[in-house]
C-alpha cells in the first residue's frame, strides 16, 4: 500500500513546440517531487522553455510537492520560459485556491486551451475558482 502512494511515473510528450509532461502518482515529500525536480531541471538544461504539467492523475501534492512547482516555475521564469498546468483533481484545485497558488500558474482544465495560451502569449486568462463546482472557470481578457 506504502509503495504506490510514493511513486511518481512521469511520461514526456511533444506537441506544437510544447513539452508535456504527464504525472501519474503524487507530488509529496521525497523520492517522488524529487523526481519531477530532477526532470524539470533536465528539460530547462535541454533549453526547454514551455513546458505543460498534466495533473490529472495526480492525487496529491503536499508542500513538498507545491515547492518543486514553484522553484521551477520561477526557475523557468528567469529563464525566459513558461510552465503551466492543467486537468487538476478537485482536491489539488482546491490547495492552489486555499495556498493562492492559482494567482501565480497558469491553469487549464484542458489540453488545448493550455496549447493555445503557449502560441498566443499575450492572450491574459484569469482562472476564477468556483467552490460550486470545484473547477476553474477562464476569464479571457485582453492587454
Amino acid at each position: 500500500m506504502g509503495n504506490n502512494m510514493n511513486k511518481l511515473e512521469i511520461a514526456r510528450r511533444y506537441l506544437d513546440g510544447v513539452v508535456i509532461l504527464d504525472l501519474n502518482g503524487n507530488v509529496t515529500i521525497g523520492a517522488t517531487s524529487e523526481t519531477l525536480r530532477g526532470m524539470l531541471k533536465a528539460l530547462a538544461f535541454e533549453d526547454k522553455k514551455r513546458i505543460l504539467i498534466n495533473l490529472a492523475s495526480v492525487a496529491a501534492v503536499d508542500s513538498t510537492g507545491l515547492g518543486t512547482l514553484v522553484g521551477s516555475y520561477s526557475t523557468l521564469g528567469a529563464q525566459g520560459g513558461q510552465l503551466k498546468l492543467e486537468n487538476l483533481s478537485a482536491r489539488v484545485l482546491e490547495l492552489m485556491h486555499i495556498t493562492k497558488l492559482y494567482t501565480v500558474f497558469e491553469i487549464y482544465d484542458d489540453e488545448k486551451s493550455a496549447l493555445d495560451s503557449f502560441q498566443h502569449p499575450y492572450k491574459l486568462c484569469s482562472p476564477v475558482f468556483s467552490s460550486k463546482t470545484g473547477k476553474l472557470r477562464q476569464t479571457a481578457t485582453s492587454p
